[in-house]
């Protein structure tokens, strides 16, 4: 199973949420580590990133096969995610 690694500003963006969310957004974060690659992958400025859907948050998140790592770049709501 992968290693989850959280950046500075993800850490910063889970804080910011809401404690119920978090509990949901936990529980996201360990299905990703089953399944890193099966969500969706993202396009122009972001790609190499993907994003996994905790509603109404996005996970955007990088996956290298190679070194078996995840790591978390953003966690926003919806709206914001991929501005």
């Amino acid at each position: 199973m992968p290693e989850l690694i959280l950046s500075k500003n993800a850490e910063d963006n889970f804080c910011r949420i809401p404690k119920s969310e978090q509990k949901k957004i936990n529980t996201k974060l360990h299905l990703l580590r089953e399944n890193p690659l099966s969500d969706k992958p993202l396009t122009g400025e972001l790609q190499g990133l993907w994003s996994l859907r905790a509603w109404p948050y996005r996970i955007l998140y990088e996956f290298k096969q190679k070194e078996k790592v995840i790591i978390i770049h953003r966690i926003l709501h919806r709206q914001g995610a991929y501005k």
